[in-house]
């Protein structure tokens, strides 16, 4: 008879974090400074187990996360949450995890601002999907 030829639908092998959830818990106004407590939930779709990782919270303009580098513009704030960033992190297969988070941020100067988680903001771990890292909150704070 014919060869038979089977093909597998799926993920590709390997680690995917995904950030899947943001909640801000907590804003107070600490000297020219805000302080902000969020949890953070993330989830790991791939088939593999991650390497270590950690997590950073930022202050944005908008939703979508514009890393500080030398030449950006107006780079997104860090939500400095102690002498480093939550974790390390390590997440088997399908695993899911919920973390919270206090730190601090200059005050903006004014208008709105929203929240961003952003999972593994370091490329620690080699994702077969690296762009569903950052989450936003859904509404601007003011």
């Amino acid at each position: 008879g014919s060869p038979i030829t089977y093909v597998r639908f799926g993920p590709p092998p390997g680690a995917d974090l995904q950030a899947t959830g943001l909640r801000v818990t907590g804003i107070a106004q600490a000297g020219n400074d805000l302080q902000i407590s969020a949890e953070v939930s993330m989830r790991n779709f791939g088939t593999v187990a991650s390497g270590a990782f950690n997590y950073r919270l930022y202050l944005s303009e908008d939703t979508l996360f514009d890393a500080p580098s030398a030449d950006a513009g107006v780079a997104d704030v860090e939500i400095v949450t102690g002498a480093q960033p939550p974790g390390p992190f390590t997440l088997t297969p399908n695993q899911a995890l919920t973390n919270a988070a206090t730190g601090v941020a200059p005050r903006p100067v004014s208008g709105t601002f929203y929240v961003l988680a952003v999972v593994d903001e370091a490329n620690a771990v080699m994702e077969t999907n690296e762009n569903n890292n950052v989450l936003a909150t859904s509404t601007p704070f003011f």
